[in-house]
């Protein structure tokens, strides 16, 4: 069996920027985590917490502001 983990999140950012000139932050969302394997999980969390964006991190429909996620099959 491989030991290695099923999802590596490794210093995942994605910072959303409003305005052009005087650029502010108006949400972030930072994660560094492994999940192993076999495993189940579960998200949790109020409206607005990053949830879903999360997932599209993971999946790809976004693109991190800096950071890897690495899945091994």
């Amino acid at each position: 069996m491989n030991s290695s983990p099923l999802l590596r999140v490794r210093q995942l950012t994605k910072a959303f920027v409003q305005g052009m000139f005087r650029k502010k932050t108006v949400f972030e969302l930072n994660a560094d985590f492994d999940i192993p394997r076999p495993t189940i999980v579960g998200m949790i969390g109020p409206n607005g917490a990053g949830k879903t964006t999360l997932l599209e991190l993971i999946a790809g429909n976004h693109a991190p502001t800096t950071g890897q996620v690495i899945c091994s099959v």
